[in-house]
Order: C-alpha cells, then sequence, then structure tokens
C-alpha cells in the first residue's frame, strides 16, 4: 500500500511538472485596512437654515501595517453646494452631483497609522431630509473590516 501512494505522489508531480494538472496560486493579499470618520459642524438636530455654512471635518485613516493608498468619495447632497475643499495631503476634484472626490497625489501611499483630513463647506440651497454619504475604498483590495469604510449624516434643512 505504501507503494502505491508513492507511486501516486510521483506521478501527480510528474503530471505537474509537464503541465498536464494545472496548479493554481492563491494570491495573498496584504493587510489593507481603511477607516473615515466625519464630523458635521453645526451638528444641530433640529436643523440648518437654508443659506447657512456647514463644515464637514473628515478623516480617512489608514490602519493598515504598510503604506496604502486609497481614494474616498463624498456624496453630499444635491440641493446646496460645496464651496470649498481644504486637504491635508492629496488633490480633490468636484464631481457630478456634488460629490467631492479625494485621491493620493501622484499614488503616493499614506503610512501605517496616517492619515487625511479633508475639510468641507458646504451651503444648504433647498429645504428638506437629506443624507451625505462619505466613503473610503480599499483601492482594489480587499478591506476585511468593511464596517468602518462609510459614515452618513442626515442633514434637515429648514427655511
Amino acid at each position: 500500500m505504501r507503494t502505491r501512494s508513492a507511486l501516486m505522489v510521483v506521478l501527480v508531480i510528474a503530471l505537474i511538472f509537464i503541465g498536464i494538472v494545472p496548479v493554481t496560486y492563491a494570491e495573498v493579499l496584504p493587510n489593507v485596512d481603511w477607516k473615515i470618520s466625519a464630523t458635521q459642524y453645526p451638528g444641530h438636530v433640529k436643523g440648518v437654515k437654508v443659506g447657512n455654512t456647514m463644515t464637514y471635518i473628515v478623516s480617512l485613516a489608514n490602519l493598515s501595517a504598510e503604506p496604502r493608498s486609497t481614494y474616498a468619495d463624498l456624496d453630499f447632497l444635491d440641493a446646496g453646494q460645496v464651496v470649498d475643499v481644504q486637504v491635508s495631503a492629496g488633490r480633490w476634484v468636484l464631481k457630478e452631483g456634488n460629490i467631492v472626490h479625494w485621491y493620493p497625489y501622484l499614488g503616493v501611499p499614506i503610512a501605517p497609522g496616517g492619515n487625511v483630513k479633508i475639510v468641507v463647506t458646504f451651503i444648504p440651497t433647498s429645504p428638506g431630509r437629506f443624507t451625505n454619504k462619505f466613503s473610503v475604498s480599499a483601492g482594489g483590495w480587499t478591506d476585511p473590516n468593511m464596517g468602518n469604510n462609510e459614515v452618513s449624516f442626515a442633514v434637515n434643512v429648514v427655511k
């Protein structure tokens, strides 16, 4: 019985070597973990008046053990206007639909434990109840902790 098992192992190795039996390799994904957090000012529960300035301070944190690149989308309510964006690193562009898209300058990664601050000034222009949704992406890698990759703010805009 031992000889038979040894022959099977030799046969499989030979078939792999000549290419008849394919070998698949599992890609080892690096440790990629991003976190987004944000604060809204003013944080009025009752509402913000049309035309009043609102400020959002957003932080993107690299919780990975290695430098990593990412991008973030800050989706603001359509009933308003983004009037200013300041970033501590990287670049941003205002996309259609009041989406502030942040990306690293020349793909330069953020150091382990590092973070990027994004400060957005926004003015609501119409009354109603809206939701601003901010998210960070692992940049094509799998983030094992997706629970900290998104934050939302319900905004009640009054006349």
